[in-house]
């Protein structure tokens, strides 16, 4: 649809508007046609400028870390090694049940910690409020932040890692000789200690048998695996020494009385000695009088003749088992002294 406007005998002005024009005439001179995208070249030019002022912002915005990792130790313990430890850190991380986190510090910390410098806007520390030293292992996400005045950003992430540093320790008793026919429980005194909570704890396999009814020696190895998806290193099992295999002797049935007391008169009145099988392996010696002793060893049989082995060295006797009595062995004395 077409508007004339006119004024005496001129006409002054033209202006048609459609979807996509618009046309603006008059009588002495021809019409000039505008594009509607003049609009929008308009907002693009606009838009471009925003983008360099934001483009200029963020070069201005910078942030540099120290280090992207570092490591604390599970419930703030160690065994056998030595970490870098940040008291700071320490002292503003919870690491026993019931302990408060102190956000504030804890944020001036971390800047302390990990970042190296920052320019352009305001630094800001983002983290798991829940943060801790003893209800988890692994990794907790730090996110540093920079923000200028028009709300740009850039930011870094470093790792405040939670790791356990104590190893597995195996407690295994002693070797052990047993009487042929007796009969053992190779699992009897072994023990573990782990410093993570008891369900997550792992348990212990053995490697090897014991057989009982026949004589020799036998050696079992004690093997800790760790839970599913639980990593824990063992000490003797993975580095280091600690023991890790117990050995167990089957010997035929002495032809001594255990627990019983065999005694052997001195030379001098009033001097004598006992002796006593405490174990098929372990005996007690004591000797009364002018000259006393009071000695804990180990022996071996042979019929009536038994060999004892302590601080002393060697000794050789012969048993009574019918009269409980015990004597030097002669055919040893005269054959080695």
């Amino acid at each position: 649809m077409f508007k004339w406007f006119m004024a005496k005998t001129l006409i002054t002005k033209i202006i048609i508007v459609t979807s996509s024009v618009v046309v603006i005439g008059g009588a002495t001179a021809g019409a000039i046609i505008i594009p509607k995208q003049i609009e929008i070249k308009e907002e693009e030019q606009r838009q471009e400028q925003i983008r360099l002022e934001n483009e200029e912002d963020l070069a201005n915005i910078s942030i540099k870390l120290k280090t992207d990792k570092i490591s604390i130790p599970y419930k703030g313990v160690t065994q056998g090694i030595t970490i870098e430890r940040y008291e700071k850190l320490d002292e503003a991380m919870p690491y026993e049940e019931g302990e408060i986190l102190d956000k504030a510090e804890l944020t001036e910390v971390l800047k302390e910690l990990f970042i190296e410098n920052y320019t352009g806007g305001e630094l800001t520390v983002d983290f798991d409020e829940n943060i801790n030293g003893y209800t988890r292992r692994g990794d907790y996400p730090i996110t540093f932040t920079v923000t200028s005045e028009k709300g740009n950003t850039k930011s870094e992430t470093a790792i405040i890692q939670v790791y356990n540093y104590v190893s597995v320790t195996l407690g295994i008793p002693e070797d052990k000789t047993i009487i042929k026919g007796t009969p053992v429980d190779i699992m009897e005194g072994v023990s573990f200690f782990s410093n993570l909570p008891k369900e997550e704890q792992g348990h212990i396999e053995t490697e090897g048998t014991v057989d009982v009814n026949t004589v020799g020696t036998y050696t079992i190895k004690y093997i800790y695996v760790p839970k599913a998806g639980e990593t824990e290193a063992v000490i003797g099992q993975d580095y280091g020494e600690g023991r890790t295999t117990r050995t167990f002797k089957v010997i035929e049935k002495p032809s001594v009385k255990l627990n019983t007391t065999y005694r052997m008169e001195g030379m001098n009145p009033g001097d004598y000695c006992t002796l006593i099988f405490k174990s098929a392996t372990e005996f007690r010696y004591q000797a009364f009088g002018d000259y006393k002793d009071d000695t804990s060893g180990t022996y071996t049989v042979n019929g009536n003749k038994v060999v004892l082995k302590a601080r002393w060295g060697e000794k050789h006797y012969i048993i009574d088992n019918e009269n409980n009595t015990f004597d030097i062995d002669l055919d040893y004395w005269d054959i080695n002294v």
